[in-house]
């Protein structure tokens, strides 16, 4: 028993890269030891910076100004710092941007004036946002790749990073606890506490300086030949062994001895000049991503983060945000550790893209959560996958470009993203100086998506390691041995594998791929859009609202699952050049949209009928609605049923070998789908005998219909899908015929989340649309010439609740602000405003509150009052900042 847990624990010593850092020596904890401590102090300023510049005053658009602008002097600093560090000596450098760091904090615990402060941290050392992007990140990673060796580098960096995460954590948790113990302490203020965690800062430079001096002389940089590069970017290579090329060799056997650092020079003066054409065509497209993805970063850092947290929670204690921040980046620190063998299994680019989309979700829907709970289970989610994509990143790019290249590669790329970085914060300035600082968070989110997206779409299919060993022969052998181990061990193999250029070509998984990206731009950006129009309408608590974030998270499942479908299962490959793992995998995708298909087209459903409920105020109107959803709910429940009882036992469905049974699927799915169809047809004749009954013009008519049946369009992909489905023959060729039903069965859910969209989208048009000034003088000619009639105004609001009776969760004041509006005007809180309707409808209206039927435009009859009531009518949810 002893001996069995010893071995464990061994196993986990050299797992785990302990042995790795122990044979590398003092120096390499010396330094991972001093970006500890520094990662210390850069925590303390994540947390209060913000709230320091706020406490003296300062805009919101000064804070932002600051932190771009520290941003844009830690690049210019970092820049020159390390271009001069090899020859100036890494071990000066590291001290000098130490002594740098202890005037910085200095500098911040004496002075309130924002320009000395802002020169301070421009020209010293500084991290605004909690970041490192000083001068030391790159000598240090450089200088313990020149300490280790090719089998345990990737060990050491690893542990690097991991460190430095926790000394973050440690920072924002001990700066949140001195905040507090300082302010309970008589004769304390708040901008005293601030000052005196500046002197952390300053005391952790100081640390930072004494580490350094005790660095030997193996840190230093020794001239290598070309042959031999350190590389700090192979992080997850190195296990492949060696790759210099024979172009290389030769080169270094012609360059004269008595000039071997003649290349490292040139390269210095003429960076980007050494890139060749193949590799900048790559990166121009990978530039231009991470570019997009720094950009969203900056907007919405952890710094800032805290101060909307600040903002909007009142109660909210310093000490209980410092908690919060440093959990937050002990699970960035933790969820670290497993990047390397994901990305051993997943492949690099899926291993950035599929634990980065997470991230990115979380903070496109941080806003939206109005309880303290849920905004911090977002920002946990959105810390624990934020920093998984870091290392695969720096592999992907030491795999594409040639290893002569890749210093220079890594240089440009760390500018890139510092500058696209710098910029963020200004952007979120402007928006919380106008009361808009939420926007930042939808719109960092939606960037982050779009990256991710773009990522998957432009290098999934990337053939890696062609500059290794004359071209990617030798790379693809290992490739290929490392797949048929995968193969052997666990009935899989990685991305890379068997899907052959050729192969691929002739599948239908290209379309695939093409249409669940389009589908999942068009959602995320619907979705977007959808609740910004929300927001502004202040109609989040809307329980249609509520609905559309689970077909949202359905919808999207569906495209993430069609892009592992594609690559990992062989959809829309042949049935027949599938092995037996690959076929059980496609199987297995096929149980996965069984489960999420119906999820994904019940909920949007029900937000648009939650919508007609408050809209229609007639009692057979409402029953049919209460009717269709509750047949929607019941078929929903009924399919999940069904796909879990389908066969027995459950695994049956993908595994074939084992005994078992099923039932005749395509009949079950046949006989479904046909309430689903009805309940189509349903929703979009239920709202046409209002529409028909109003009293307007043809135009006006057909206006108001549109902006209803917009919620009904996914009927047409909802046909279209059956009938592939019936004709399609799967019993054939499930993996290439399935494409097609699966290419519909994306489509109808995200066609259903749009169209629900929709019909709340039109209050936007009058913000972003320039042509609605001249709509509204139209109008406004059109009312002055109408015909006289007893008739009241409806306006389709998703906040329309007094026209069928105030219920429950909505407050109406007594005395509600005046809402005039005019015929066919877009109301900024509604659909669609002032569209006569029928006498019937008024005496409705008006029974409904209790009054006679009034003059639409007089102002003294029941009716209008209820009308004007409706739209002036204010919710109680919180303003969000």
């Amino acid at each position: 028993m002893a001996s069995t847990i010893f071995v464990k624990l061994k196993w986990l010593y050299r797992e785990f890269g302990l042995k790795s850092l122990r044979d590398t020596g003092k120096d390499s904890w010396i330094i991972i030891f001093s970006r500890c401590t520094r990662m210390i102090a850069y925590g303390t300023n994540s947390l209060i910076m913000a709230l320091f510049f706020s406490a003296l005053d300062f805009s919101d658009e000064y804070i932002g100004l600051f932190m771009t602008l520290t941003l844009i002097g830690d690049v210019l600093l970092s820049l020159l710092l390390t271009l001069i560090a090899d020859r100036v000596g890494r071990r000066r450098i590291l001290t000098a941007g130490s002594v740098l760091m202890v005037l910085s904090g200095a500098t911040f615990a004496l002075s309130d004036n924002f320009w000395l402060l802002l020169f301070a941290a421009v020209v010293g050392v500084i991290s605004a946002t909690g970041s490192d992007f000083g001068p030391f990140r790159a000598i240090e990673e450089s200088t313990l790749s020149h300490l280790t060796t090719p089998t345990t580098r990737s060990d050491v960096l690893s542990w690097y990073v991991t460190i430095a995460s926790i000394g973050s954590a440690i920072g924002t948790e001990v700066s949140g606890r001195i905040v507090e113990f300082l302010r309970a302490r008589d004769g304390w203020e708040l901008l005293d506490a601030y000052h005196a965690v500046f002197w952390l800062y300053s005391a952790m430079g100081t640390v930072n300086v004494i580490l350094t001096l005790f660095l030997s002389d193996k840190c230093e940089a020794t001239k290598v030949s070309e042959k031999e590069p350190v590389e700090e970017s192979e992080i997850l290579l190195d296990e492949m062994g060696g790759h210099d090329s024979e172009d290389e060799a030769n080169e270094d056997d012609r360059m004269p001895a008595s000039q071997p650092s003649q290349p490292e020079t040139a390269q210095k003066k003429s960076m980007f000049a050494t890139i060749s054409k193949e590799t900048r065509h790559i990166m121009y497209k990978l530039w231009f991503l991470l570019v997009v993805d720094s950009l969203a970063d900056g907007m919405c850092p952890y710094s800032l983060t805290v101060y909307y947290m600040d903002g909007k929670f009142d109660n909210i204690r310093k000490s209980t945000l410092g908690d919060i921040l440093s959990s937050a980046y002990i699970l960035s620190s933790v969820s670290t550790i497993f990047a390397g063998p994901l990305a051993r299994r997943l492949g690099l680019i899926n291993t950035m893209v599929f634990t980065h989309l997470p991230s990115s979700a979380a903070v496109l829907f941080f806003p939206v959560a109005q309880g303290i709970v849920l905004t911090v289970i977002l920002f946990f989610l959105r810390a624990g996958f934020n920093n998984m994509d870091q290392a695969p990143r720096a592999a992907f790019i030491a795999a594409v470009v040639k290893p002569e290249e890749r210093t220079a590669v890594m240089g440009i790329t760390s500018m890139l993203r510092t500058l696209a970085g710098a910029a963020g914060p200004s952007v979120t300035g402007l928006l919380a100086g106008s009361d808009r600082f939420w926007i930042a968070f939808v719109v960092a989110g939606s960037l982050r998506i779009s990256y991710d997206l773009g990522l998957w779409a432009l290098f999934v299919n990337m053939k890696l390691y062609t500059h290794e060993e004359n071209g990617a022969g030798k790379a693809d052998t290992i490739a290929n041995q490392r797949n048929l181990a995968d193969e052997e061990r666990n009935g899989g193999n990685t991305m890379n594998s068997t899907l052959t250029p050729l192969q691929f070509s002739h599948s239908l998984g290209h379309d695939v791929v093409d249409i669940a990206i389009t589908m999942g731009c068009l959602e995320v950006f619907f979705i977007v859009l959808y609740f910004i129009s929300r927001f502004k309408m202040r109609t989040v608590n809307a329980v249609d609202a509520y609905l559309l974030i689970p077909a949202f998270l359905f919808s999207f499942a569906l495209v993430i699952i069609c892009f592992i479908g594609v690559h990992s299962a062989g959809v829309g490959r042949h049935w027949a050049e599938l092995s037996i793992p690959y076929q059980m995998r496609n199987l297995k995708f096929q149980t996965g949209l069984q489960f999420l298909y119906p999820g994904a087209v019940t909920f949007p459903k029900l937000s648009i009928l939650s919508l007609y409920l408050r809209i229609f105020t007639k009692k057979g109107y409402r029953y049919a609605a209460y009717a269709i959803c509750a047949i929607l709910v019941t078929n929903l429940i009924i399919l999940w049923c069904f796909d879990f009882a389908m066969c027995v036992p459950f695994r049956y469905q993908w595994n074939k070998l084992i005994h078992g049974h099923c039932i005749d699927q395509n009949a079950l799915f046949t006989w479904i789908s046909i309430p689903n169809l009805v309940t189509d047809v349903a929703i979009l004749a239920l709202p046409l005998p209002v529409i028909y009954q109003l009293k307007c013009t043809r135009g006006q008519k057909l206006g108001v219909t549109i902006t209803v049946l917009t919620a009904s369009f996914g009927i047409i992909t909802a046909i279209v899908r059956f009938v592939i489905f019936l004709t399609a023959p799967l019993a054939k060729d499930l993996s290439y015929y399935g494409a097609r039903v699966t290419i519909w069965t994306t489509v109808e859910p995200g066609v259903y989340l749009i169209a629900a969209c929709l019909p709340s989208l039109r209050p936007l048009f009058k913000y972003f649309s320039v042509p609605v000034e001249s709509f509204r003088s139209r109008c406004r000619s059109t009312k002055k010439g109408s015909s006289k009639g007893a008739s009241a105004d409806i306006v389709l609001s998703p906040r329309l609740d007094s026209i069928s009776g105030h219920r429950p969760g909505f407050f109406i004041p007594e005395d509600p602000p005046s809402a005039v509006t005019f015929e066919g005007e877009i109301d900024q809180r509604g659909l669609v405003s002032c569209y006569r309707s029928t006498t019937s409808l008024d005496e409705e209206v008006a029974s409904s509150h209790g009054g006679d039927v009034g003059s639409a435009h007089g102002g003294d009859g029941a009716s209008g009052q209820a009308v004007d009531q409706a739209v002036g009518e204010h919710g109680n949810g919180k303003n969000i900042r």
